[in-house]
C-alpha cells in the first residue's frame, strides 16, 4: 500500500538540557510542506516503565514540553498551559446497594454525581461537591434496578455499572479519605501522568498522533538535544456495516474459548450485545479512530461473551475483510458495561478465498499478540480514548480474541464496544490455486505476491491421477502444459487451476471415443467409465467397467474387488480407496453428514468423468430412455449408447449384485436424501431414486459449450 499512501512528515525537535532543572522537547507536525496540529502525544519511559500522554492538544503550529513542570505551550507565542489534570476514578467496591470510587487525582476537584436508570430516566443528581486529593466516593443506591453512576467534572465524564438494592437507604453520596493504589494504564485528558521520571540514559518511545494519519513510534535515548523525523502515512478505516452501507468488513463467525456468546445473530447492527456491532460505529464517529458512538446512548451496544474462565478464556469474532487488505492500525474502544476487556490479540490467515477458515483452524498467525487494553472514558453519548496499536498485517481474514481477567471489576462477562481497523488494500496480490477434480492432486505457490514477482507454481497428481494442464489466467504462466512453471505476477487478483485425469486406480484412463444420439443430439462416451471397450452384447463383462458410489471421485474404491469399510466419511474425500458399507434404505450416504452438491457440472466437486464431460441429469438420463426403441434391457442395448446390463454394488452387502440380470446408472440430480438413477432389467426402464451409498455404473454426456 507504501505507493498508495499520502507520506508527511512530523520532525521532532528535542532541546534537552545537560540534565539540569529544565528538560524540554520541541515537537513540530508537518504534512508536506505545511504545518499541522496534533491530537495527542505519548512519551513511555522504556527503562522504568512510566508514562506521560497529552491528549486535546490546541491548535499550536509547534508544542513545548517541559517535563519538570509537566506543561505543554506554545513556541511562538509564549503561551503556557499548565497541567489541568483529569477526572480519574477507580471502582474499589461494587455491590448490590453500594458502589465506592477512589480518586487519584493529585488536586482538588468540582464533582457531581448523577444516577441515570436504563430506561435514561435520571432518579438522583448530586449537589456539585469539592472532592479532596486521594479521596473516596461512596454512593449509595437504595432502590432497585441497575444503573449507570456518572461522575461529572472540569477533567470529563466517567460512567459506572451499578445495581441498585431495597436497603432502606434512598441515593446519597459522600467522601472520606483514600490511599493510592497503582494504576493500569490510562490514555484520558488533558495529561496523564503514570509517575512519569527519567534520568540519562533512559530509553524512550515517542508518539505522536494526528486523525488520519500513520507514523510508527521512535525510540531515543536520552541524552542531549537531537532531532527525529516521523514518517506519516494516511490511513483508511476498513469499515464494517449492513450491505446498505457496501462494507469492507463482515462478521462470519463469533464463538470462544471458555467463553459463550451471548448472541450468535450475525446480521443484527443495532441494539444490544450484538456481534456486528464490534466493527460498525453508526454514527457520527464512524470513521475517527478516537471516538465511538453509542447507539441511541446504548453503553451496552456491542459484543459479549459469558467468561467461563476469567484471564484464560477468551471471546472470538472472525471478520471477513472480502479481500486481502494491509491493516497498520487498531484502535480497540471499551464498553462502560460489567466486563470491560483487559486484553486483546488478534489474528491473521493464509486463506484468500471466499470460503473462510474456521475460528479454531491451525493455520491463524497472530499479528497482535495478547496485549493490554486502557480502561477508556464514557462520554455518556460516546466513547472515547480507545487503546491503540500500530501492526503490520496483510489478511482478508481477521479473528479478534478478547479476554477479561477482571482487572477492571466483573469478570463474569467479556464485552467488547468496538475495534476499528485502519488500513486499505495490500500492495500485495492473491495467486489463487485450485485443483479439479477435488481430491485428485496438490498444488503450492499460491499466495500474496507484489507485481513483478516471478513465483514457481507445482502441481503433482495424487495416486491414480495424470497432470493435463493449468487452465485460467495462464496468460501469465510460461508454460501451461507442464505440472511445474513459473509466472510474473501481475497487478491483479489471479486464479489458476491444475486440471488431472483419473487413472481408474489401474493407471489406465477409460479411451474416449464419442457416439451421438440422433434423437437427442447429445454426444455421449460410448462406454461405461472404467471400461475397456464399448458393449458387444447386453452381458459383455468386459464393458461393465466401474461401479461408483454417488458423488465419489474416482479414487479407487470403484473397482469391482476394491476393500471394505463400515467408517462413513466426513469429507467429500475420504482419504483412501475402500468401497464404504451401510444399512439398507434410501436415506443411505457414504459421506457423513451428506454433501447434495457434489458431482454438479463439469467443475463439480469430485466430477469422474474426462475433462469436457460429467454425469448427465435426470432429465437427460431420461431423454435417452424415451428414445429407445423398447422401454426394457434390450432397448438400452440397441440403442447408440449400447447399455449392458452391469448391475450394482449394493452398500449394505458391498458384493456386486445379480450381474447380467440388469443394469443401474447413476444421474447427478438430488432427490431428497437419494439420487435420481436409471433402471433397467428384461421387462423394464425407469428413472428412480437411489441409495447414495450403492455403487452404480457411469455414462458420462459431453457438455455443450
Amino acid at each position: 500500500m507504501k505507493n498508495q499512501l499520502l507520506s508527511t512528515l512530523l520532525i521532532l525537535a528535542f532541546s534537552i538540557s545537560a540534565f539540569t532543572q529544565e528538560i524540554v522537547y520541541t515537537v513540530t507536525a508537518r504534512s508536506g510542506l505545511q504545518t499541522i496540529a496534533l491530537d495527542s502525544i505519548l512519551i513511555e519511559n522504556l527503562t522504568n516503565h512510566s508514562r506521560l500522554l497529552f491528549t486535546n492538544l490546541p491548535n499550536f503550529e509547534s508544542y513545548e514540553i517541559d517535563l519538570t513542570s509537566q506543561t505543554i505551550g506554545d513556541v511562538e507565542t509564549g503561551i503556557n498551559i499548565v497541567n489541568q489534570g483529569i477526572s480519574d476514578f477507580v471502582v474499589v467496591q461494587n455491590q448490590p446497594g453500594l458502589m465506592v470510587l477512589n480518586y487519584h487525582g493529585n488536586r482538588s476537584l468540582d464533582v457531581r454525581v448523577s444516577v441515570v436508570n436504563l430506561n435514561g430516566q435520571v432518579s438522583y443528581i448530586s449537589d456539585k461537591q469539592l472532592l479532596n486529593p486521594i479521596s473516596t466516593m461512596v454512593i449509595q443506591l437504595g432502590h432497585p434496578g441497575v444503573y449507570l453512576v456518572k461522575v461529572e467534572s472540569e477533567g470529563g465524564v466517567q460512567t459506572f455499572k451499578a445495581v441498585g438494592a431495597l436497603t432502606g437507604q434512598s441515593f446519597k453520596v459522600s467522601q472520606g479519605n483514600a490511599g493510592r493504589q497503582s494504576l493500569g494504564l490510562k490514555s484520558s485528558g488533558d495529561s496523564d501522568i503514570d509517575d512519569f521520571s527519567f534520568e540519562t540514559g533512559d530509553e524512550l518511545r515517542l508518539t505522536a498522533y494526528k486523525n488520519g494519519y500513520h507514523a510508527s513510534p521512535k525510540t531515543l535515548i536520552v541524552s542531549a538535544s537531537q532531532q527525529i523525523e516521523f514518517e506519516f502515512s494516511l490511513i483508511n478505516i476498513i469499515r464494517g456495516g449492513p450491505a446498505a452501507t457496501n462494507p469492507m468488513a463482515v462478521p462470519i463467525q463469533i464463538t470462544g474459548v471458555s467463553a459463550n456468546p451471548y448472541s450468535s445473530n450475525l446480521n443484527q447492527w443495532t441494539g444490544s450485545w450484538e456481534a456486528p456491532q464490534a466493527i460498525y460505529d453508526q454514527d457520527i464517529y464512524v470513521n475517527d479512530p478516537d471516538n465511538w458512538s453509542n447507539i441511541l446512548s446504548n453503553s451496552d451496544a456491542g459484543t459479549t461473551w459469558s467468561n467461563l474462565n476469567p484471564g484464560i478464556g477468551y471471546g472470538i469474532l472472525v471478520v471477513d475483510l472480502e479481500q486481502a487488505r494491509e491493516i497498520t492500525s487498531i484502535s480497540v474502544f471499551q464498553m462502560f458495561s460489567d466486563g470491560k476487556i483487559t486484553h486483546i490479540a488478534l489474528a491473521g490467515h493464509p486463506e484468500i478465498n471466499s470460503t473462510a477458515p474456521d475460528a479454531l483452524d491451525e493455520n491463524w498467525h497472530e499479528f497482535l499478540g495478547k496485549s493490554i487494553v486502557g480502561a477508556g472514558t464514557d462520554g455518556v453519548s460516546y466513547v472515547y480514548n480507545p487503546t491503540k496499536y500500530f501492526v503490520e498485517a496483510q489478511t482478508r481474514y481477521v479473528k479478534i480474541m478478547a479476554f477479561n481477567d477482571g482487572s477492571y471489576g466483573n469478570s463474569s462477562y467479556i464485552e467488547l464496544k468496538g475495534i476499528k481497523m485502519y488500513g486499505g488494500v495490500a500492495n500485495s496480490f492473491a495467486l489463487n490455486l485450485e485443483v479439479f477434480p477435488e481430491g485428485s492432486g496438490q498444488v503450492s505457490g499460491d499466495g500474496l505476491y507484489s507485481e513483478g514477482t516471478q513465483v514457481e507454481i507445482m502441481a503433482t497428481p495424487n495416486e491414480g491421477y495424470t497432470f493435463i494442464n493449468w487452465t485460467g489466467d495462464t496468460e501469465y504462466v510460461d508454460d501451461s502444459n507442464v505440472p511445474n512453471s513459473t509466472l510474473m505476477m501481475p497487478a491483479k487478483n489471479i486464479t489458476l487451476t491444475a486440471i488431472f485425469e483419473g487413472n481408474n486406480g489401474e493407471g489406465d484412463a477409460t479411451e474416449v471415443v464419442e457416439v451421438l444420439n440422433p434423437v437427442t443430439g447429445r454426444i455421449w462416451m460410448d462406454r461405461n467409465l472404467g471400461a475397456s471397450r464399448a458393449a458387444t452384447s447386453s452381458n459383455d463383462t468386459e464393458s461393465y467397467g466401474d461401479y461408483y458410489q454417488w458423488g465419489r471421485a474416482a479414487d479407487g474404491h470403484q473397482k469391482p474387488n476394491s476393500g471394505e469399510t463400515s467408517t462413513r466419511s466426513t469429507s467429500d474425500t475420504p482419504g483412501h480407496g475402500l468401497f464404504i458399507t451401510t444399512g439398507m434404505g434410501s436415506s443411505q450416504d457414504w459421506r457423513s453428514p451428506p454433501n447434495h452438491n457434489l458431482w454438479q457440472g463439469v467443475y463439480g466437486t469430485n466430477n469422474p468423468c474426462p475433462i469436457g464431460y460429467r454425469l448427465p441429469t435426470d432429465a437427460e438420463l431420461n431423454a435417452n430412455r424415451l428414445s429407445w426403441s423398447s422401454n426394457n434391457a434390450a432397448g438400452a442395448f440397441s440403442s447408440p449408447l449400447k447399455l449392458p446390463i452391469a448391475a450394482l454394488r449394493p452398500a449394505h452387502t458391498g458384493s456386486l449384485g445379480l450381474v447380467r440380470s440388469f443394469g443401474y446408472y447413476w444421474s447427478s440430480t438430488v432427490d431428497g436424501d437419494g439420487s435420481r438413477c436409471l433402471y433397467f432389467d428384461s421387462s423394464k426402464a425407469e428413472m428412480r431414486n437411489c441409495n447414495r451409498s450403492w455403487a452404480n455404473s457411469v455414462r458420462c454426456l459431453k457438455v455443450l459449450f
